[in-house]
């Protein structure tokens, strides 16, 4: 592991706001030096081997856009502020992680976007190119400790899918309809399986954020052991309407009942 938690602390004293002079400090310290390719909206993207995986992270933060650098206090392996401002691991631990796997040589077209907070602005932008060989989505910037997300606003991945990572995840990982937005979902409407991933941090945009570094460590302990190319690809992004799968020990049950989702 390349990056260590202490240096995910380092990480987190950097308040971004989006467009801001510290989010371009950090990219230009932490991103840049992997030599990533540029997009026509700054979003950064690495190719390693011929991936049908896209993993993605956010480079900006809730921050004002005029902030500095923080404080950051560790407390039993929990990461945190003095309470007076955001720390920020929505989504710089999504951007530890990345940079890690990376540096693990896992194959994977890896883009740290830009503009989430503002409305997922940059996911937007790379979204809109044709991406024939990209099968998956995989975003590292949701909130706990179990959730692997199916459905943002509506489903953006399978159910099949959710569960097979899960597996191969471990801890206490399942899948979770309980998604709101990130930048995967912007891809939804033409690549297959779209998701999210807890990473560990609660709280988010708010004086009380906490990071979890037991749990940072305990992914960069997994992920690389995880085979994302044998990763099931189920859901059709052009149709509106399919079956809905319930999960048991042992296999899928066809649940007639139909899931209404919107792309």
């Amino acid at each position: 592991m390349k990056y260590s938690t202490k240096d995910l602390c380092e990480m987190l004293s950097y308040q971004r706001g989006t467009g801001s002079r510290m989010e371009m400090i950090f990219i230009r310290k932490y991103i840049d030096p992997i030599k990533p390719q540029l997009d026509r909206y700054t979003n950064r993207h690495k190719i390693i081997g011929n991936p049908d995986t896209i993993f993605t992270a956010h480079t900006d933060t809730v921050h004002p856009f005029n902030s500095h650098r923080q404080k950051v206090y560790v407390h039993n392996n929990i990461a945190m502020t003095d309470g007076k401002s955001v720390l920020g691991a929505d989504d710089t631990t999504g951007v530890w992680i990345l940079l890690n796997m990376i540096h693990a040589k896992i194959p994977g077209h890896y883009i740290f976007q830009r503009s989430e907070e503002n409305g997922g602005i940059g996911s937007g932008y790379s979204s809109k190119k044709k991406r024939p060989t990209i099968k998956k989505v995989i975003s590292f910037d949701r909130k706990g400790f179990t959730d692997i997300i199916t459905h943002q606003g509506g489903r953006t991945c399978s159910d099949e899918f959710a569960w097979a990572l899960a597996k191969q995840l471990g801890g206490n990982y399942r899948p979770s309809r309980g998604g709101i937005f990130t930048d995967s979902a912007n891809y939804a409407d033409q690549i297959p399986e779209c998701t999210n991933i807890s990473i560990g941090y609660l709280y988010a945009h708010s004086p009380r954020e906490t990071q979890d570094l037991n749990h940072a460590k305990f992914l960069m302990k997994r992920i690389p052991k995880i085979n994302f190319k044998n990763l099931p690809v189920k859901r059709d992004p052009h149709k509106r309407f399919e079956p809905t799968y319930q999960w048991n020990e042992s296999s899928f049950n066809l649940n007639k009942k139909k899931d209404w989702w919107s792309i």
